[in-house]
């Protein structure tokens, strides 16, 4: 087993804080924010709706419960990369070979 130094170990500390801290974040997030909004929608807009009050109703979202950190450590995620498939090789080929798609307008 590798003996760490000192600063190993502070980095390592480090990443398991972050690591730590984003969990608790996003465990905010899909269970305790997100039912925070639920009920609060329920209670504002049945009330509204028992008062006979009129107008547009009020949503209030799971980010609305968040503090600015949390909102950051959301906001600095990755967005989900989109799997789109690369087919212009594919269709460079087809060309070359003489077939013909949908690629050029139209099946023919």
């Amino acid at each position: 087993m590798e003996e760490l130094r000192p600063s190993q170990l502070i980095i390592i500390l480090k990443e398991l804080r972050k690591q730590t801290e984003f969990e608790q974040v996003m465990e905010q997030f899909n269970k305790w924010a997100f039912l925070a909004s639920v009920i609060v929608n329920v209670m504002v807009n049945g009330f509204r709706g028992l008062a006979g009050a009129k107008g547009k109703s009020k949503v209030i979202k799971p980010e609305d419960f968040l503090s600015k950190r949390a909102k950051q450590i959301i906001k600095g995620l990755p967005s989900k990369p989109e799997n789109k498939p690369d087919w212009g090789k594919h269709i460079k080929d087809a060309q070359d070979k003489g077939l013909h798609g949908p690629w050029e307008g139209g099946e023919k």
